[in-house]
């Protein structure tokens, strides 16, 4: 977690579902919040259903999501973990992710009929500011 000016940043990395649920549970707890408030969430291992339940999801008050990948390697992200995402979440999100690619590009059209907005860099870039 990366907190600046009351801004909460989770970085998910690598984390295993499981644990990243039993610590966001520790961090509500430490801060005074059931749901803690994330302004924005790193999806863990580029998006891999496999790093993110349902369980995580629904431990935070969160509605902006990063997506950091290409897809090339392991197809991600995972349409389960964008799905967990989206049913698990408290309205409408976003998704932030750095690469326009097979993975992501369909959601733009996709998304907006499940209650998700993503935004992509400009044709013929990477990354977003």
């Amino acid at each position: 977690m990366f907190e600046f000016d009351d801004k909460r940043v989770l970085l998910g990395a690598d984390a295993h579902a499981d644990v990243l649920a039993a610590n966001l549970t520790r961090y509500g707890t430490m801060v005074g919040e059931p749901q803690p408030r994330i302004d924005v969430f790193k999806l863990p291992h580029h998006g891999s259903g496999a790093n993110l339940s349902s369980g995580v999801v629904s431990a935070i008050n969160c509605r902006r999501y990063l997506i950091s990948t290409n897809g090339d390697n392991y197809d991600h992200p995972d349409d389960t973990a964008i799905a967990r995402v989206v049913l698990g979440s408290p309205g409408a999100v976003t998704f932030y992710c750095n690469y326009d690619s097979p993975r992501t590009g369909p959601w733009v059209v996709r998304g907006p009929a499940v209650g998700a907005t993503f935004k992509l860099p400009k044709p013929g870039k990477s990354g977003l500011r």
